[in-house]
């Protein structure tokens, strides 16, 4: 029976260089430990109020939504194209806050920053699992949970659909796990239908087949030979066709005034955007300073800058492919980053944005593997260096969350968010767009008081600009 399932590809060879499972578990305090200064670091947002960019077409205008949960609203989330996206199952996540809470910000933050201090916890079980490496899977998931780069996942309630794709992408990493280590018909359908409810989420889960591919390189073992990639691809062809009508889904949905065309952006401009997206979002990965929620497209970037960036990417990979036997965890961890991006890298160019912070949400996790394991490697040998890395990863976390702390108060508002973002970018079309005279933040104040008064009934007096609005005011691409 054993040699049957073997030949099928469907059972996890025993890897001796990693630990037993006894060893590898993940310890209860530092799950709690985890949660709980997630909590800590987002608490405040129960505070916070909407912001007039999104808000009010995910939640306190859209008459459906406000509704709260009903069978029409569920018919409405599956029937159509809402917002230039197809995410039914973050449109039924938006009227349940409402059922439950009525049409107040400061419960649905709340549930926002559950779900991602619930889905740090799950990636910390998975990683721990799957690696053996209890403190290195710990250091990854508290990055994850107090990196500055994702406070606007988190923070701004229109981006539901990232925690929850996050939530479920996590999900299906603890079930992978428990997959390849036992199979079973059971446990894969519960693994594609978990799968199928983050792509309900969000689209941007399409890669993760792809990066299960890249698990079973490291740290799994599985891909050790070709015989055993086209093994481990066949298994996981469901998922890829789940992706690949999911891919089409989300552009058909996005076909309209946001979906920009080869006329106005051009390939080249896109493939020079994209090569300097990714050293954007890596650089701001080590240095997160001037976050804004809107980064004006350039249309007419430096060759050079281009061609060196290019040049730094290559080499990276490169040596990430040169170490691949000694430290497989750097290629895992830079094609899960550059694999990941591939959706939201503006290959197809939706909206006036050049990048987003919100798109490093899960690609991130890719470049926190590499680096986290690296530098244990680094230490491994030498003892005595042992508690000096305990300390730095210490002010490295401390750091990521004092500096998300602050960022996090940038969403206190409309005005808040947008002062800071004109601020930073000093030509934000999300912000220079308002009315004349009228202040971002009285929105706000005007819904916290209607609500006291009636009960849930929101009074809007903001206009509010949406991606829809940005893109019919998109600047001309450069010939």
């Amino acid at each position: 029976m054993i040699a049957r399932k073997q030949r099928k590809g469907l059972a996890l060879r025993p890897d001796v260089s990693r630990p037993t499972p006894a060893k590898s578990k993940a310890a209860p305090w530092q799950a709690a430990a985890l949660f709980l200064s997630t909590l800590i670091v987002y608490w405040r947002v129960g505070t916070f109020g909407f912001v007039t960019y999104d808000d009010p077409e995910y939640v306190y205008q859209n008459d459906v939504v406000r509704r709260g949960l009903t069978l029409d609203g569920i018919r409405w989330a599956f029937s159509g194209m809402h917002t230039s996206n197809w995410h039914p199952l973050t449109w039924i996540s938006h009227m349940l806050d409402v059922s439950m809470f009525g049409v107040t910000p400061g419960p649905q933050h709340i549930v926002s920053v559950l779900i991602h201090a619930a889905s740090t916890v799950i990636l910390f079980i998975a990683l721990a699992r799957m690696t053996g490496a209890v403190a290195r899977s710990a250091t990854v998931a508290a990055l994850f949970a107090l990196h500055p780069l994702h406070v606007q996942s988190v923070a701004w309630i229109a981006e539901r659909k990232d925690v929850l794709c996050a939530l479920f992408g996590t999900i299906c990493l603890l079930l992978y796990a428990s997959l390849v280590r036992r199979w079973s018909t059971r446990k894969y359908i519960w693994l594609t239908s978990v799968f199928t409810l983050g792509l309900l989420s969000k689209q941007m889960l399409v890669t993760l087949p792809f990066v299960l591919l890249l698990l079973d390189y490291w740290p799994l073992q599985r891909l050790r030979s070709a015989a055993e990639l086209r093994s481990r691809t066949v298994e996981k062809i469901p998922l890829f066709l789940l992706s690949a009508v999911a891919s089409i889904i989300v552009y058909l949905a996005q076909c309209g005034p946001a979906l920009r065309t080869l006329e106005e952006v051009p390939l080249g401009l896109r493939i020079e955007k994209a090569t300097l997206s990714y050293a954007r979002y890596l650089l701001k990965a080590f240095w997160p300073s001037r976050l804004a929620v809107f980064y004006p497209y350039n249309t007419a970037p430096s060759a050079s800058r281009v061609m060196i960036v290019a040049m730094l990417l290559g080499a990276i990979t490169f040596f990430a492919w040169w170490r691949r036997s000694s430290q497989s965890w750097l290629l895992t961890g830079w094609l899960w980053y550059l694999g990941m991006l591939v959706p939201v890298i503006g290959l197809i160019q939706v909206g006036g944005q050049g990048y987003a912070d919100r798109y490093t949400y899960l690609p991130l996790l890719g470049i926190f593997i590499a680096v986290v394991w690296s530098v244990a490697d680094l230490v491994a040998p030498h003892p005595g260096l042992k508690r000096p890395l305990i300390i730095a990863t210490a002010v490295v976390l401390i750091a990521c969350a004092i500096v998300t702390w602050i960022q996090i108060g940038v969403w206190a508002n409309g005005e808040t968010l947008f002062r800071h973002d004109l601020a930073i970018t000093h030509r934000s079309p999300v912000a220079s767009s308002r009315p004349a005279g009228t202040p971002a933040g009285a929105g706000h104040r005007t819904r916290q008081r209607a609500d006291r008064e009636r009960g849930g009934e929101v009074a809007v007096t903001v206009a509010a600009p949406t991606l829809q609005d940005l893109a019919l005011s998109f600047p001309p691409a450069r010939a």
